[in-house]
């Protein structure tokens, strides 16, 4: 290993599943992992707080071996490296194969990732150009109900909507990123010492999706996401609730160096998966969106989709999430069973409950669509065709994320003015965040610091 680091670290782990209040997770002391070919160990600033880290810890989401860091939307420092691996390479450690990346490739050499995938995927792509690309997002760049502030770890209180108003430069994923930027982009050093994307001192963030095959035909379609072989960080392998993680770098962001952890760690997870949700959407520029469910993705998606120039109807439980939806400019607010006054041309379900799905379609206008964003749902109760269907209704999944997701969504923050509702929670705090989520009473986006 490269760099100093101490030998032992704090982490949370679940230690039995089971109901939140019934203490699932447990801090102890772990030795500080060593990364393998390919990885690098990062010094963990902070990390966000996701319901997929409640559904592990509850045992909604079984965990993959005993005693799991769960996290998965951490920033911090990279502080030591694996040794060197070659750039056509990637090791998916969790299944120890490494995989020759020439054969997610083209002929002509073009990564697959980035071509347009077949069938119901198509309007994904094209989605992508319309809000990657659209006048709408470049001119429209005030978003309600939002104060640059200061944060504090020292209490579980100090909440504050902190807008990025520095110039930043944030990138990941495959593709050349040698060279560093200048002074407040990302840190990516040009000197490897022999090694692969990252050196010391670079700053990395570490998301949900950790590794995929990268020859199968999902990956060589560019729908990496859908790989059957794919590794989740904080579920597959340790996470981030821990003061230093191990990721391997192909599966990295390079993020910006003059933002803090709290403004930077939501993206990781809650705004990916809500980008894709919105690109599953298939919402037309200017259309009305229908969200249910107002937490850390939702508030996210939705300055992303009002930045497009689309009308938000907001149907949530909770004051505290349904004034957050106002100040963020939704034209609507209601509770979950209420029906917009105007019908949706397209609505993300981020509520895990599956009974709001229902609603959703009821809502959506003939040819509309209705994308469900979670992970994990409760069981969706039988649909009547004509009322909830015909008419040519589209319910569509949405199933983790793609790399080039996350390009796309770090490029769009550097352009508009997207930021997460946040508050601040101590290391030691946890269990007691999660439990606020379980019960409703976090609003926005939680990231523990340390």
């Amino acid at each position: 290993m490269m760099g100093v680091v101490a030998e032992e670290m704090q982490a949370w782990v679940v230690e039995r599943p089971g109901p939140i209040d019934g203490a699932p997770l447990r801090k102890v002391r772990r030795p500080v992992p060593e990364p393998g070919p390919g990885e690098v160990l990062v010094e963990v600033e902070g990390c966000g707080i996701c319901r997929t880290d409640l559904h592990l810890c509850e045992g909604d989401l079984p965990p993959k071996h005993p005693g799991v860091i769960p996290g998965h939307q951490a920033v911090g420092t990279v502080v030591s490296r694996g040794r060197a691996t070659n750039h056509s390479t990637t090791t998916d450690r969790t299944t120890n194969s490494t995989t020759n990346h020439s054969a997610a490739a083209n002929a002509d050499g073009t990564d697959t990732r980035d071509s347009t995938a077949s069938g119901d995927h198509s309007t994904t792509t094209a989605n992508r150009t319309a809000i990657g690309d659209s006048a709408a997002i470049t001119d429209r760049t005030a978003v309600a109900g939002r104060a640059a502030s200061g944060y504090s770890t020292s209490g579980y209180s100090g909440r504050g909507d902190h807008s990025g108003s520095a110039d930043h430069t944030a990138s990941a994923g495959s593709g050349d990123r040698t060279g560093s930027s200048g002074s407040g982009g990302c840190s990516v050093s040009a000197d490897r010492d022999g090694a692969g994307r990252f050196g010391v001192g670079d700053r990395v963030g570490i998301a949900w999706l950790r590794g995929t095959c990268g020859v199968c035909e999902f990956c060589r379609r560019g729908v990496e996401n859908l790989c059957a072989r794919s590794a989740y960080t904080g579920w597959d392998a340790d996470g981030g609730f821990a003061e230093y993680a191990v990721v391997p770098e192909d599966f990295a962001y390079a993020l910006p160096t003059d933002r803090p952890a709290i403004e930077l760690a939501p993206f990781l997870c809650a705004g990916i998966i809500g980008y894709r949700s919105l690109l599953r959407a298939n919402l037309p520029p200017g259309g009305r969106l229908g969200i249910y469910g107002f937490g850390s993705s939702a508030h996210l998606t939705a300055q992303l989709a009002t930045a497009q120039g689309a009308e938000l109807f907001v149907m949530t439980r909770g004051e505290q999430n349904r004034v957050l939806a106002r100040a963020l400019g939704a034209v609507f607010v209601g509770e979950t069973a209420d029906r917009p006054p105007v019908p949706l041309d397209s609505a993300i379900v981020f509520a895990p409950a599956g009974d709001v799905v229902p609603y959703a379609l009821e809502a959506v206008r003939p040819g509309g669509t209705v994308a469900v964003a979670g992970i994990h749902l409760s069981d969706v109760p039988a649909l009547n065709y004509e009322r909830h269907l015909f008419h040519e209704r589209d319910l569509r999944s949405v199933t983790s994320n793609t790399r080039r997701d996350g390009e796309e969504l770090f490029r769009l923050i550097e352009r508009l003015d997207v930021s997460a509702h946040t508050t601040a929670v101590p290391f030691g705090a946890v269990d007691r965040a999660l439990a606020d989520v379980a019960h409703g009473r976090a609003s926005g986006s939680l990231v523990a610091l340390r």
